[in-house]
């Protein structure tokens, strides 16, 4: 492996740079992988032998890291897969990680195919790992604000290895010369820090072929430009991401209640709510027009948010109706409310009719345990 530890980081740096190789315009989408067998990594890596040097090698010190139980239900092979993307070999020519993200850049999509079962197992791995919104940087010692516009969508092809801290790309990036540093909220990023060899890097990687709009571009002075990027929903999948594993219990595992639930599922505690407004709802239509206003003022593909108010099982009915499924929001955010266990149930409904929903925040809402019954919310997910 890298004998020098400072090399080693050097090339480390450029997997959270290498955003600057992208070709910026649309691709055929990534697609096929999908119908593998999910297969242990020695297996997934054999196609790989004639393309990367010391695969095996490099896959069998991954799978010896790779032995503690995953938080998630991640399978040996499948966090060993994580890993051996975050190594580095000799040089980043070399590496797995740069190999491949170039293939995903090409428009000839058959030089995937010796990929296949690699990015099955990949995948099928990082869908088990949470996704949360949150603000990641990426750093690179050039000037790029010009190939970025506005209006444009934006696609990153790649894997994109990021982080949560600004001093970390910072530190990448240096203090003098032309730089750009991403800024980017999303809601789809994979914390791997725990499968990564650099777990100091507070790794998060965005999966292949997703998909931002440019928010804005600060000229920083003394060479620092920022660009502020906002990921968002594509008109069509771009890449195949499979059937989530386990996905209502991953859902459920970020709804946060006041009272924790008899279940499988740990909830923790939150502050009461403040000030719900009392409204005059018509018992005939049970409806809360404030919360159809909420609706109404909500963009298709963006991040929903339902606060402050009393949720019957009719108003879950339009915020199913309305925001999962036509609006095809990827995240939804309810805060401060009352929720019903009919409410929930209908939720939960609707989360299993989703194809693009990503994150539900039930946090901070007046919701007893005698309000649930049975859990209709887990019952529906089940």
């Amino acid at each position: 492996m890298a004998s020098n530890h400072g090399d080693d980081l050097s090339r480390h740096r450029l997997r959270f740079s290498d955003m600057v190789d992208e070709p910026l315009r649309m691709l055929p989408p990534i697609e096929g992988f999908q119908k593998m067998p999910l297969v242990s990594l020695e297996e997934a890596v054999k196609p790989l032998i004639k393309h990367i040097l010391d695969v095996e090698r490099y896959a069998l010190d991954a799978k010896k890291k790779s032995q503690e139980p995953s938080d998630y239900g991640l399978s040996i092979d499948e966090c060993a897969s994580i890993r051996l993307y975050t190594m580095e070999w000799t040089t980043k020519e070399q590496s797995l990680y740069f190999i491949m993200n170039d293939k995903l850049r090409s428009e000839d999509r058959s030089i995937l195919k010796d990929w296949f079962l690699y990015l099955k197992l990949i995948l099928t791995g990082l869908m088990k790992i949470p996704s949360s919104r949150q603000n990641l940087f990426r750093g690179v010692n050039l000037n790029l604000s010009a190939k970025y516009q506005q209006g444009v969508p934006i696609i990153w092809w790649a894997f994109s290895s990021c982080t949560d801290s600004m001093e970390v790309v910072k530190h990448f990036c240096g203090k003098t010369g032309e730089r750009t540093i991403f800024e980017i909220n999303c809601y789809s990023g994979k914390d791997v820090r725990k499968y990564s060899d650099y777990i100091k890097e507070n790794e998060v990687l965005l999966i292949a072929a997703t998909q931002f709009e440019l928010v804005a571009k600060v000229d920083k002075g003394d060479g620092l430009t920022i660009i502020q990027l906002k990921e968002t929903e594509p008109l069509y999948p771009l890449i195949e991401k499979g059937p989530i594993p386990n996905h209502s219990a991953t859902l459920l595992q970020q709804l946060e209640f006041k009272t924790p639930i008899k279940s499988p599922v740990h909830f923790s505690k939150t502050e009461q709510p403040q000030n719900i407004p009392s409204l005059h709802i018509s018992a005939q239509s049970d409806r809360n027009p404030e919360i159809r206003r909420q609706i109404d003022r909500i963009q298709p593909r963006s991040q929903a948010i339902i606060e402050g108010q009393r949720v019957s099982k009719e108003d879950m009915k339009d915020v199913v109706e309305q925001i999962i499924i036509e609006k095809r929001c990827p995240t939804i955010q309810i805060r401060n409310a009352k929720i019903t266990g009919e409410s929930l149930e209908e939720l939960g409904k609707g989360i299993n009719r989703s194809t693009t929903l990503n994150e539900v925040d039930l946090s901070s809402n007046r919701l007893s345990s005698g309000d649930l019954g049975d859990n209709a919310l887990q019952a529906e997910l089940n």
